[in-house]
């Protein structure tokens, strides 16, 4: 395994065709490393372990999509900043900013645009996690399965509130979460 250095700041780039490139250099900066991996299970164990400051994804619309999904149903994942690099329509580019994409650049897409995107979306700071003893307090977790919400489909009360929240606080979003010992939702 790498080590993870605290100064650090990580990029996960998952490349399922290894297409390779010069991220690094584009980056410019000595304290961002660039982790390289080459498939969607991979890319969620290390996004789980290594807790990166920004992922991006190039390669197939699909694979970026089934990827972003896992990272948003996961309790430490699930608030990572992603980048796509994948050819998408106006319906999938919605599709992934659904699931909380900012950036999707297209195939063609340079390292230095891939570079500034990744500066964009990178917090400076690592993204905060609800601390273990939190998340697996048994009465916490108890709770949680006697209501029933987990994997639910959405629901209007629930929506409402987001919108009424939003309206409240003068935010353009609002997210609920429910999260259990291993995954948001």
């Amino acid at each position: 395994a790498d080590p993870v250095l605290t100064d650090t700041h990580l990029v996960l780039l998952v490349e399922p065709n290894g297409e390779g490139g010069a991220l690094e250099q584009a980056l410019g900066d000595p304290r961002w490393r660039v982790i390289r991996v080459g498939a969607v299970p991979e890319a969620m164990e290390r996004a789980k372990r290594d807790q990166p400051n920004a992922i991006v994804f190039r390669g197939a619309l699909g694979d970026a999509v089934a990827l972003v999904k896992k990272l948003r149903c996961n309790a430490r994942t699930a608030l990572l900043p992603v980048a796509v690099v994948a050819g998408a329509s106006d319906s999938a580019r919605a599709e992934l900013t659904r699931w909380g994409v900012t950036s999707v650049l297209g195939p063609a897409a340079s390292d230095r645009q891939l570079a500034d995107a990744v500066r964009e979306l990178a917090p400076l700071t690592p993204p905060a996690q609800a601390p273990d003893s939190e998340l697996g307090r048994p009465n916490r977790l108890l709770a949680l399965e006697r209501t029933n919400l987990l994997d639910t489909p959405p629901e209007e009360p629930f929506d409402r509130l987001a919108r009424l929240t939003a309206q409240l606080l003068d935010v353009p979003v609002v997210l609920m979460s429910i999260v259990d010992r291993q995954r948001q939702f």
